[in-house]
């Protein structure tokens, strides 16, 4: 028994990118290990900064254990949880506003020093960025399973990413208190049944048609859908623009600014462990893209989306060099961006494509299923895919649909990734190549996991290509 569960939890390791065997290669010697029947030594290089994220919540199979330190962590008391859990909803609820306000800023920064392991909630400023104090999609996850337990509210997975700080942080969860408690049991029950869980749902029917392998025929749903959305064409119209948020900070230059994804995963936490390998080396931001939330437009055209962003970028840029960054879809706008501020003679001293597809490529369409799995994985980290965020996918890879990148003068970093998302290609079809002329760096990693376990390895291959890129002469 001991050895299968060994085995079972080296392998899901190596899947998620902790304790990689060299993926497919590594595996394959661990099958030839076990058939021998022998002990047999097998050598495994071990992402200890991600197991040190994870040994909070013990999550670490027992045998990597003794490989990271953790704050020691004792049985837990379930009725004394409780009971400090109502304490607390007991002491905000007798509060004035402006005490309350002072509590919560302190519940969030013990809260936030406790999920990254600091004695001192001193560690945790109240105007800090959660990104650059090095949140990432896991730890983020427990600072809001936390803070929903002391508050009893229904709070987003994307919490700590939609509220930059704890200053922030505590004024939202002030303004939700003062609106009331949460829907009820039943209420909330008969509310998801309505708007996601129904079997005709648009939600329900792209689950169930991923199910069946037919990729082509949802994505047409999500398409045809798209179209009822709201939808801008002029960026100055929208009543909420997108707001930038800071990855990192530094010195260095040039800035740089990261575009999100137009996928249904699209949110900051998709380079929330690229910023924080940056390491205080140089200033980094990222624009989110709206639509992916009920109460958002989608842009009608490419043009619109085009345009919000050069705008954006250069809010961030604040007249200084910058490059872009565009991870998988994500990759699409940085191109399309750096073409529209070339033409308006701002351009990007450099571009970084992170494995990014071609719209209808013949690589993209041998790993769609595999990569449409993946995104499911991930709703423990970005929240439920709902209609609101399918529907935005669904515009956005319409308007992009027949998108072809055009040859621009910004030099272009490519960073691919050097592992499969599935085994089921042949040959090296799912390797990806850029059209354009680039430089092109190979990194450890999946599409995924190079921006999450590896992303260490990625953001040192972009930083290193940053640091010899020419830089325009003067004048």
């Amino acid at each position: 028994m001991t050895t299968h569960l060994f085995e079972a939890d080296l392998r899901r390791m190596t899947r998620a990118g902790l304790a990689p065997l060299d993926t497919e290669g590594g595996l394959a010697l661990l099958d030839a290990a076990l058939a021998t029947g022998e002990a047999t030594v097998l050598g495994a290089r071990v992402d200890l900064a991600t197991l040190r994220a994870r040994g909070a919540d013990a999550t670490i199979p027992p045998f990597l254990r003794s490989l990271v330190r953790v704050p020691a962590r004792t049985a837990p008391n379930r009725s004394a949880e409780r009971e400090r859990e109502a304490t607390v909803r007991r002491e905000l609820a007798g509060l004035t506003p402006q005490k309350r306000r002072q509590a919560l800023l302190h519940l969030v920064r013990s809260a936030a020093a406790a999920v990254l392991g600091h004695a001192d909630v001193g560690q945790v400023p109240f105007d800090g960025a959660f990104t650059e104090l090095g949140f990432d999609s896991l730890t983020a996850v427990e600072l809001r399973n936390r803070v929903q337990a002391s508050t009893e509210l229904r709070l987003p997975a994307t919490l700590v990413f939609d509220h930059a700080t704890p200053l922030a942080l505590a004024a939202y969860l002030d303004e939700e208190l003062a609106a009331g408690p949460s829907p009820a049991p039943a209420e909330e029950a008969r509310r998801t049944l309505v708007e996601s869980g129904a079997p005709d749902s648009i939600e329900a029917l792209y689950r169930a048609a991923c199910r069946q392998r037919k990729a082509r025929e949802a994505m047409d749903l999500l398409a045809a859908a798209s179209r009822l959305r709201e939808q801008f064409t002029d960026p100055a119209a929208l009543a909420t623009p997108p707001r930038p948020v800071r990855l990192a900070s530094g010195s260095d230059e040039p800035v740089l600014v990261c575009l999100s994804t137009i996928t249904a995963l699209s949110g900051v936490y998709q380079y929330a462990c690229f910023g924080t390998a940056l390491k205080q080396r140089r200033e980094a931001w990222f624009v989110p893209v709206p639509g992916f939330t009920a109460h958002e437009p989608v842009p009608a055209g490419v043009d619109a989306i085009v345009d919000l962003h050069a705008d954006l970028v250069l809010r961030c840029a604040e007249a200084r060099a910058f490059a872009l960054v565009g991870h998988s879809a994500g990759g699409w706008l940085a191109h399309a961006v750096t073409s529209r501020l070339d033409a308006r003679g701002v351009p990007p001293v450099g571009t970084v494509l992170i494995d990014t597809y071609l719209p209808g490529s013949s690589a993209f369409t041998q790993v769609q299923d595999a990569l449409t799995d993946m995104m499911f994985d991930h709703e423990s980290t970005v929240g439920r895919l709902d209609s609101a965020r399918l529907t935005a996918m669904g515009a956005y890879l319409r308007l992009f649909d027949d998108w072809k990148p055009e040859p621009v003068r910004t030099p272009a970093l490519f960073v691919r990734a050097g592992e499969p998302v599935t085994d089921t290609v042949p040959g090296d079809g799912w390797r990806l190549s850029w059209p354009l002329p680039n430089t092109t760096r190979e990194v450890p990693g999946d599409h995924f996991s190079m921006m999450q376990s590896g992303a260490a390895t990625t953001t040192e291959a972009v930083d290193a290509w940053l640091r010899d890129i020419p830089r325009p002469k003067a004048g």
